[in-house]
């Protein structure tokens, strides 16, 4: 049940959710190099050496820059 709005107090506008990009490809004999590409816009990261991460934050994705970008204006 949704509570009635008080007068003269508007919620805060919420952040629209972060488009992340998948992991695509990974392998490497050293080290992890990862490849990310996005499935709504198609970007791709290319090869990213990625050893300072642990494998649940690298299946987490990686924020797609292009599907992110935030407008002047």
């Amino acid at each position: 049940m949704m509570l009635p709005q008080l007068p003269g107090f508007e919620r805060p506008k919420r952040k629209p959710p972060r488009v992340m990009a998948k992991l695509y490809d990974a392998g490497g004999e050293v080290g992890k190099w990862i490849c990310y590409r996005c499935n709504r816009c198609g970007w791709d990261s290319g090869w990213i050496d990625q050893t300072h991460k642990s494998d649940t934050e690298i299946k987490r994705g990686h924020p797609c820059p292009e599907c992110n970008m935030v407008s002047d204006g």
